[in-house]
């Protein structure tokens, strides 16, 4: 089966690493690039090809919104799923509306192998 192909925005080291390992735990084939800034976001999304993009939510100096924009605009047939800790009901509404495929909470990882699943069954890949 093909491995998925996921870029991950998050600025924490340690929270990037739970993803990681909860996906590996979980039994996702998977090739993940982790990258912490709107920097390191835009050159792999004008360098890479992926299969879905993850997008924390809550990032100090690039919102998710806008993050979000910035992958519809270069990439508008990726999947974006928003990680976050916040549960604010306006925000999650407001994400969704705006494009998001899902937005899951962090404390909820088990939901993102099920949307990554999802992703991977929609692929037509050679």
């Amino acid at each position: 089966m093909n491995r998925l192909r996921i870029l991950h925005l998050e600025d924490c080291a340690a929270d990037a690493e739970l993803v990681r390992a909860s996906l590996e735990d979980g039994g996702c084939e998977m090739e993940l690039l982790h990258v912490c800034d709107p920097v390191q976001y835009k050159a792999a999304l004008e360098a890479k090809q992926f299969d879905a993009i993850l997008v924390d939510n809550a990032l100090p100096t690039f919102s998710g919104l806008a993050a979000l924009k910035e992958a519809q605009n270069k990439r508008p047939s990726i999947p974006v799923i928003f990680l976050s800790g916040n549960t604010d009901e306006k925000q999650i509404a407001a994400s969704l509306s705006a494009g998001a495929t899902d937005y899951i909470i962090k404390e909820n990882l088990p939901q993102l192998l099920a949307a990554l699943e999802k992703i991977r069954n929609s692929l037509v890949r050679p």
